[in-house]
């Protein structure tokens, strides 16, 4: 189960993204499911390329998603899909590895303060459904992979992100 939480408003393009590539993963994955917690003016949008995609029996719109960590014990792997991150994306993105999922995060978004490519998680050109296809597939075919990459980024969360030197360095990369 792949997972994603965002607001539906605004741009969408890299949770179009993340539909193709489920498309795609089909082939490999026959029961992949993609879970999408958030709710906004896009979700119809959405919910009707799901549909028109034939993948809409795949992909579950959740609605709200207030309680982040309720949706994150349900994913194997998470997939933050915000073209900016914003402090609750970081904050999100933050409880996912501390609960131990994989996460593939785009290149190049700041995401690299939290995830260490190949070693918490995957950073990739998520512009590219090729790209995010393959990591999808890497990571649910390999298990071992997909778990020692969650116990790698929830200790570096605990390591690195204690509360106070954690608000010192999100002011930090928000200034950049």
């Amino acid at each position: 189960t792949i997972g994603t939480i965002q607001e539906l408003d605004g741009d969408i393009s890299q949770i179009e993204k993340l539909l193709h590539a489920t498309k795609k993963s089909i082939e490999v994955i026959p029961h992949i499911q993609l879970i999408i917690a958030g709710d906004g003016a896009q979700r119809k949008k959405l919910t009707w390329m799901a549909q028109k995609m034939n993948i809409d029996n795949l992909v579950w719109f959740v609605g709200s998603h207030k309680n982040p960590q309720k949706w994150l014990s349900n994913f194997d792997l998470y997939i933050p899909t915000s073209p900016k991150p914003t402090l609750d994306n970081l904050k999100t993105l933050i409880l996912a590895s501390f609960s131990g999922l994989s996460v593939i995060a785009p290149s190049g978004l700041s995401f690299s303060e939290f995830v260490i490519d190949k070693e918490t998680g995957l950073l990739i050109d998520i512009e590219k459904s090729e790209d995010l296809t393959d990591a999808i597939i890497d990571l649910q075919q390999d298990n071992a992979k997909r778990l020692s990459f969650g116990k790698n980024g929830q200790k570096h969360i605990l390591d690195n992100f204690q509360f106070d030197k954690t608000i010192q360095d999100l002011c930090t990369i928000l200034k950049e």
